[in-house]
């Protein structure tokens, strides 16, 4: 089985510099172009299932690159919750909180900024990987967010997240197989980055 793994397209919060979390925030023109271009990347894949995070932006880039297709939602995809940081920028966080929001950036350990916890975060996308492998189909696609696609990628790998520290562009496909019972790691990030 192939679970391809598809980031949103660039959201108004990507293009702005600013948290979203499970805010309803939708694609910019750039992130609805992104999504076009990956549509005609992966159109001649035949996809047995379809599986997009619940939110909006998720959403619109799963029916942007799938029309006419049946998509399932799933709360489990989503990214992680940093909507009491809803519509703050990046840039005033980092000098406001300096250190502590750094280290948040980084461990996806947004608890103490009264977000959600790594652990938590990681427990949802943990149950939806392990579901992956009963998914009974040949060939998935999941359209998902840069924390959740890094985290399926450290499961399939076997690596604590943090050790699986790459980069997730907007509307990238990566590739994951499952083969006598192991996953492993075909593609990372294909397609255009901008």
């Amino acid at each position: 089985m192939e679970v391809y793994l598809i980031r949103h397209g660039e959201s108004e919060a990507n293009a702005g510099g600013y948290h979203s979390g499970w805010a309803p925030v939708s694609l910019t023109e750039k992130g609805r172009s992104q999504a076009r271009e990956t549509a005609a990347l992966i159109e001649n894949v035949p996809f047995d299932r379809i599986v997009a995070s619940d939110l909006k932006r998720a959403q619109q880039t799963a029916q942007i690159i799938f029309p006419n297709r049946a998509i399932e939602y799933n709360a489990d995809i989503r990214e992680l919750d940093t909507s009491h940081l809803f519509g703050r920028l990046v840039s005033d966080l980092k000098k406001e909180m300096g250190e502590t929001y750094l280290n948040a950036r980084r461990t996806f350990d947004y608890g103490p900024l009264g977000c959600e916890s790594q652990a938590a975060f990681l427990v949802r996308v943990r149950r939806f990987f392990d579901g992956m492998a009963s998914m009974d189909c040949e060939r998935a696609a999941v359209v998902a967010h840069a924390g959740v696609i890094r985290a399926l990628g450290s499961f399939a790998l076997n690596l604590p997240i943090l050790q699986f520290n790459v980069p997730v562009y907007n509307c990238s496909v990566s590739v994951l197989e499952l083969m006598d019972g192991a996953w492993r790691l075909q593609r990372w990030n294909c397609g255009k980055l901008g």
